[in-house]
């Protein structure tokens, strides 16, 4: 690792952890209520039937009172039944499966977020040019620059809780959704661990240098930690260097290029299909059409890309269906 300077370090840095994030996110001393569905509240002396009623469950004869223990496979399985059962605590308690049949819908207009700290990026446009099927307006691949893929593989880098940020908390991630909004609504600040805890859950900062110059959704990333250090390894005050992060600060791909993308995300050099160069694709019920790309757009992309097998296509619906001639 190289410091501002441009030289590198002579002698290996350990990471420096916060006293609260070695503590997790909430109090050791609160216990919470989790339904089945993942919505969360404090257990509060008075309040639990309360909190049963407000949640829509029914204590009914015959509940028997179980100690789990869960390990990592457990919590491995609840992470995958969170994204795609209906019941992730039945499936990982129980051992039952209950998957989601999830169903496209038509993307609801979305609210742009305009925080005038990131004006800049929510301003920003892509143009594609896209391979449309004429029978059905589906999206069949995409010719873009590097900032398009830039923005595809950025999607990558961001948390849920990000994407739930992004997507105001409406997502086809019904238990992602439900944990959000027990963070933002139902679990009061004074049950973490301190109150910056709260805000990192709900709009998490990307890590440093993750942001690409191409960036478009309104996120921000972790200020680079500046590391104090001398001879004696006992930090003194002015003789600090900021670090040079490996991964810079441009864009995920080596080179400006032009690339080809497949209706499920598939991204490749132009020309280049599972190892092989080959000529362009034919399609016979086909046209091309100019696709203009901005922040609303590519919210609705990132929330197709959660369910669906064609998240372009699906991502992309309305607009193309905008440009479409006007049927008289």
């Amino acid at each position: 690792m190289k410091c501002d300077c441009g030289q590198l370090l002579s002698k290996p840095l350990g990471v420096i952890i916060d006293d609260d994030d070695a503590e997790g996110f909430t109090k050791k001393e609160v216990s919470f209520l989790v339904t089945d569905n993942l919505l969360m509240a404090p257990i509060v002396a008075g309040s639990i039937i309360q909190t049963l009623i407000n949640f829509g469950i029914t204590i009914t004869q015959g509940a028997e009172l179980m100690t789990v223990t869960l390990g990592y496979k457990e919590i491995i399985d609840l992470l995958k039944g969170s994204l795609l059962s209906n019941t992730p605590l039945t499936d990982v308690i129980l051992h039952q499966t209950n998957k989601v049949e999830y169903v496209t819908k038509d993307s609801p207009r979305r609210r742009v977020r305009t925080e005038s700290s990131t004006s800049s990026s929510n301003s920003k446009k892509m143009r594609v040019k896209a391979t449309i099927e004429k029978s059905t307006n589906k999206v069949c691949s995409v010719k873009a620059e590097e900032d398009f893929v830039d923005f595809l593989f950025s999607l990558l880098t961001i948390p849920l809780g990000g994407v739930e940020y992004l997507l105001e908390n409406k997502t086809p991630l019904t238990n992602i959704d439900n944990l959000y909004r027990s963070v933002t609504e139902l679990i009061d600040e004074k049950y973490f661990v301190s109150p910056y805890t709260k805000k990192r859950l709900s709009k998490p900062e990307l890590p440093p240098k993750y942001l690409s110059k191409n960036h478009i959704f309104p996120l921000t990333e972790q200020i680079t930690p500046c590391i104090c250090f001398s001879e004696d390894t006992m930090v003194h005050a002015g003789s600090h260097k900021f670090l040079k992060d490996p991964k810079g600060e441009k864009s995920y791909v080596k080179r400006p290029g032009r690339y080809s993308v497949t209706h499920s995300l598939t991204v490749s050099p132009l020309g280049f299909m599972g190892g092989v160069f080959v000529r362009k694709p034919l399609f016979i019920d086909a046209k091309e059409m100019e696709v203009e790309i901005g922040l609303e757009e590519a919210l609705n992309i990132l929330n197709a890309s959660l369910t669906s097998a064609s998240p372009l296509s699906d991502g992309l619906r309305d607009t193309i269906l905008k440009k479409q001639p006007k049927q008289e």
